[in-house]
């Protein structure tokens, strides 16, 4: 939050300071005159207020290891994590009684969190932003709620493009605040903005034509998809704190890819919320969605393998194999918790159901070090394997079974040795959420 303090010369400005010695504030604060005279010089005796919520560079630091048919290498994987900045504020009520509207796609999820009268605040400052207005009275004079209410505004709305922060103007009579006007932090101007509009409700249109619409699973796995291949990530994008970066520019960070999945969901009738907290020490941001009844964590930045990784592409194997990674996609809290901490700002859905889970959903979840089970994994999914791993002590087995003890290459059938008789393979592990990607 940075705060700034304007001071300017002026005769309206002397006049209002000896209006202010004298004690004439209070008639000028509560008289149509009084609030004209402090709009014109409120730059002189306000207090401007300026959030930025922003998400920056997002650093990922993982390994892989070549393995061979004689020694297996261990490799190591660490997932992308970001930057924000932004204010915490205390914990809000549970969320149970906002899950009836959300799921039936009737409110936003933050929204449904406020109280009757921080709602009429938000749908004020809705109405604002939409019209990219100038400083407006608000229905509130609690500084802490229009921080908080902005923030249910931004993270319900992942289609306001334009607005990236807010700022705030107190009339104030001794310690009192008398009201507050508020305007958003606008990166376009009216007629910047409806240009594109333009440009973006066509490329949404088309990303939702292209995407093959099932159940719920099915959608959601299509859409944590067509995020991650369309979008390259990178920081140098503008935009990257908004949709834009996803569906114009192809490029993006963490809020980018969180806030288009949170779009198309939405707009595809499946409720999805924007969450931000810290992951491995930083700003992030992924998501949560309403699937089949029940609530599932969902990061698509960490799905996109190439966000900032070690790992090398030398071949069209490489590619394929590293375009997607599935480890995030539709998680409990407990799992996605190990890396992820949300802020305490806003109480956010417990998901805790695994129906749904992508390795569960796919028949690719080992309970225990089953050797037919292991081969039918490999035998289905070809060269490229990805599979979990139910707890630590069955990822345990698997690594020493498959990786120390080099067994890996006796389910590889598929796998052609090179001239000198050895076969190779390419792995990458979360040692996290109990993952192998073998390829």
């Amino acid at each position: 939050m940075a705060g700034k303090h304007h001071h300017h010369g002026g005769d309206i400005v002397g006049f209002l300071m000896m209006l202010l010695i004298v004690g004439s504030i209070a008639f000028l604060a509560v008289t149509g005159i009084g609030k004209e005279l402090f709009a014109k010089a409120k730059e002189q005796f306000f207090l401007v207020m300026q959030k930025e919520s922003a998400i920056n560079a997002e650093s990922t630091e993982s390994s892989t290891e070549d393995l061979t048919g004689e020694t297996a290498l261990q490799s190591t994987g660490k997932d992308t994590a970001g930057d924000l900045q932004s204010d915490a504020v205390s914990a809000t009520p549970d969320p149970e009684a906002a899950l009836d509207a959300v799921s039936a796609g009737s409110e936003g999820y933050y929204y449904s969190l406020l109280t009757q009268e921080e709602q009429i605040v938000y749908n004020e400052m809705y109405e604002i932003v939409m019209g990219l207005a100038e400083y407006t009275e608000i229905s509130t004079v609690d500084e802490e709620a229009v921080s908080r209410i902005f923030d249910a505004v931004q993270n319900d709305h992942p289609e306001i493009f334009w607005l990236s922060g807010h700022r705030i103007v107190k009339a104030m009579q001794d310690e009192e605040i008398l009201y507050i006007t508020f305007q958003g932090e606008y990166t376009y101007s009216k007629e910047e903005q409806e240009a594109l509009q333009a440009q973006l409700d066509a490329a949404v249109d088309a990303a939702l034509e292209s995407i093959p619409v099932g159940g719920d699973y099915e959608t959601v796995k299509a859409v944590y998809e067509y995020v991650i291949r369309e979008t390259t990530y990178g920081e140098t994008s503008k935009d990257n704190q908004n949709v834009l970066s996803v569906f114009l520019e192809k490029e993006s960070v963490c809020t980018g890819y969180a806030k288009s999945m949170q779009l198309l969901l939405q707009k595809l009738g499946i409720p999805c919320i924007y969450v931000t907290g810290i992951s491995k020490g930083e700003r992030h941001a992924w998501n949560e969605a309403y699937i089949d009844g029940a609530w599932y964590a969902i990061d698509p930045t960490w799905g996109d393998i190439g966000t900032g990784t070690d790992l090398t592409i030398e071949s069209a194997e490489d590619e394929q194999a590293l375009s997607i990674r599935y480890d995030y996609l539709n998680v409990t809290s407990e799992q996605i918790g190990r890396d992820h901490e949300a802020d305490a700002e806003f109480t956010l859905p417990e998901c805790s159901a695994v129906q749904d889970n992508y390795f569960v959903k796919e028949g690719r979840m080992l309970t225990d070090l089953d050797q037919e089970k292991l081969a039918e994994l490999f035998d289905t999914q070809g060269v490229n394997v990805h599979f979990m791993c139910s707890d630590a002590q069955v990822y345990e087995a698997c690594y020493e079974y498959l990786i120390d003890q080099n067994h890996v290459f006796a389910y590889y059938s598929g796998k052609s040795a090179d001239e000198n008789g050895q076969k190779h393979a390419r792995f990458t592990c979360n040692q996290t959420l109990f993952t192998f990607l073998f390829w």
